[in-house]
């Protein structure tokens, strides 16, 4: 993994994959609503904020995500910022397809 020759240093590679993993982040699930009001999500560690006002944030999610097509159709999200211990939540949120069994509530309206 280098710029220079654009061919894969294993070495290289598996340092900064050794290094990235000790870096703190929140674990994160964002989530949308499908049609017939089934949630849909996943877990995330890939986003930031943007601005304050108005209040934005940046998620990344894959291209052949089912949910970045959910969220897409839906044209909002939710980005929940999982509190420390609540492991069960983020697993299940890192299933593909529907949150079966998690529940919430709205902290935001669309404007």
């Amino acid at each position: 993994m280098t710029w220079q020759t654009g061919r894969l240093d294993t070495n290289l590679a598996s340092e900064f994959r050794e290094v990235m993993s000790s870096v703190a982040t929140p674990v994160s699930v964002v989530t949308t609503m499908g049609g017939g009001g089934q949630p849909f999500g996943t877990t995330v560690s890939a986003f930031a904020s943007l601005s304050m006002m108005p209040p934005m944030v940046l998620v990344a999610l894959d291209q052949g995500s089912d949910l970045l097509d959910q969220v897409r159709r839906s044209g909002v999200f939710g980005l929940n910022v999982l509190a420390v211990g609540v492991a069960l939540g983020a697993a299940a949120a890192a299933r593909r397809g529907r949150l079966a069994g998690l529940h919430g509530r709205r902290a935001c309206r669309r404007r």
